[in-house]
């Protein structure tokens, strides 16, 4: 995740360098100098911006939250590179860290945090039910919503569980080689309603380049060949 040009400010290498700073830290342990130093301001200037370090942390939130929505956007509206979202998270692990900590942290904050991610996605599937025209679930029982609420449990947890996935799989997660083996993983337990065939077969060619770029030549998956709808993955 990176500033542009024009938001290049002195409000956006506070918030930029207080991202990287919760992110690393944690909530609680990073402080407002610290931040400061980070950004090359003086804390003062970071509370005459922000107010406080809640109302950064607040500011951080929107951004970053932002950032996604954006992500999804992007990856949706890219017939030709699907993959879009997970190279964002793949160059951004700072959005990561935060995520991490934000949610590790518990509280308000968190629940807002994973709150709006839900609505993202559930945003997703009702557009993906709109396009094919049938529910998504099998289950008469089960509604977007629903869907949404654990495919974010189950996403974001690989992500606060990074340490533990990388030791398992034997490579870094965020490296190549680890975004090809999750990414693909993750591919072939999503149930095929919830994704386009046409998104999901560019997606594994997408895939596939991240592990060519990977030292761990067995990380590398095969382009996906669309399943037929059925059952769920």
């Amino acid at each position: 995740m990176r500033s542009t040009e024009s938001d290049f400010t002195a409000t956006a290498r506070i918030r930029d360098a207080a991202i990287a700073e919760f992110g690393t830290h944690g909530m609680q342990r990073a402080t407002i100098r610290g931040i400061a130093q980070c950004a090359g301001v003086s804390p003062g200037l970071v509370l005459h911006h922000f107010g406080s370090k809640d109302g950064l942390r607040e500011a951080c939130d929107e951004y970053v939250l932002t950032y996604l929505h954006d992500q999804i956007e992007a990856e949706e509206k890219s017939g030709s590179d699907p993959g879009v979202f997970t190279k964002a998270v793949a160059d951004s692990p700072v959005v990561v860290n935060y995520l991490v900590a934000v949610l590790g942290n518990g509280g308000d904050a968190a629940a807002t945090v994973f709150d709006r991610i839900v609505d993202l996605t559930e945003d997703y599937f009702d557009r993906r039910a709109d396009a094919t025209g049938e529910r998504l679930s099998d289950f008469e029982h089960i509604d977007n919503r629903t869907l949404a609420v654990i495919m974010t449990s189950m996403s974001l947890g690989m992500y606060i569980l990074n340490k533990q996935v990388s030791r398992a799989l034997g490579t870094d997660m965020f490296g190549p080689a680890g975004i090809a083996k999750s990414a693909a993983a993750s591919l072939d337990i999503i149930n095929p309603k919830l994704v386009d065939p046409a998104v999901s077969a560019s997606a594994g060619a997408a895939i596939a380049q991240f592990a060519l770029a990977g030292d761990n030549s067995s990380a590398q998956p095969a382009p996906r060949t669309p399943r037929t709808t059925g059952g769920p993955a």
